[in-house]
């Protein structure tokens, strides 16, 4: 077997770290698991807060916000369905 010093500095100089802190999880596996998860998570809201047009609010004041965020979820082609829990 002949190892490629080439391929694996390449690799190292654009390999990253990840510092996970936990008081809670104990195993390495399990944390990223979750954090990953997270992450996908967050990315989905994101894209939905951009498709109502709320990724930036650009407001000043409480009611304006609100009144804004009302009006984004209200809109008739918005693709978001609402349903009443344990109807």
């Amino acid at each position: 077997m002949r190892v490629r010093e080439d391929v694996i500095e390449r690799e190292l100089a654009n390999a990253g770290w990840l510092v996970l802190v936990s008081n809670h999880i104990k195993d390495a596996g399990e944390a990223i698991k979750i954090y990953r998860a997270k992450d996908v998570v967050e990315k989905g809201f994101l894209r939905f807060k951009g498709s109502l047009g709320l990724d930036r609010l650009r407001v000043h004041s409480q009611e304006a916000m609100e009144s804004k965020v009302i009006r984004g979820v209200q809109r008739p082609n918005s693709h978001v369905a609402y349903t009443q829990a344990n109807a």
